[in-house]
């Protein structure tokens, strides 16, 4: 019987850094707990969490597990719940460095 990999496509993994002010992480940590259920909704998400620095304050990486990358690239940005995720967390976002990837 085939493995997990023959039957299904790598996840593809959308991984932000994203920088705040410290002193507003616990409310960008809110704002993305509200915003999660959002990105969950969106077709083809397939996971969302948020994981804090443990040496940088205010410095969080954001992991988006996506089907395809199309589906974050192309239908994320059509969809109107993306507004909303951005809504929520973008007044708290000083920086975002962006990525994609996929198991090796």
């Amino acid at each position: 019987m085939p493995g997990y990999r023959a039957l299904h496509s790598p996840m593809i993994w959308e991984i932000n850094q994203f920088e705040t002010d410290p002193a507003l992480a616990r409310e960008f940590e809110g704002a993305f707990a509200e915003a999660r259920p959002l990105l969950l909704d969106v077709p083809g998400c397939c996971e969302a969490r948020l994981l804090r620095s443990v040496e940088r304050p205010g410095v969080y990486l954001v992991q988006v597990g996506w089907t395809k990358l199309a589906d974050h690239t192309e239908g994320y940005p059509a969809n109107p719940l993306s507004a909303q995720v951005r809504a929520l967390i973008g007044p708290y976002v000083r920086r975002i460095e962006p990525g994609h990837f996929t198991e090796a």
